[in-house]
């Protein structure tokens, strides 16, 4: 999954966070944070975005 989405971070993040509300709904049992670890807590973070891309 690394390899198909390269170069689109954000496309991957929603692919494994549509799969962890599906997974959620299956194991009801599963807290939350654990199934937030397993598909998405391992994704490096992109928190600085660029002033080019937020300037008017």
């Amino acid at each position: 999954m690394l390899a198909h989405y390269d170069g689109a971070p954000a496309s991957l993040a929603l692919v494994l966070s549509a799969a962890m509300v599906e997974a959620a709904a299956d194991l009801r049992g599963t807290p939350a944070g654990e199934l937030h670890d397993q598909f998405v807590g391992w994704l490096p973070r992109y928190a600085t975005i660029s002033r080019h891309a937020t300037a008017r």
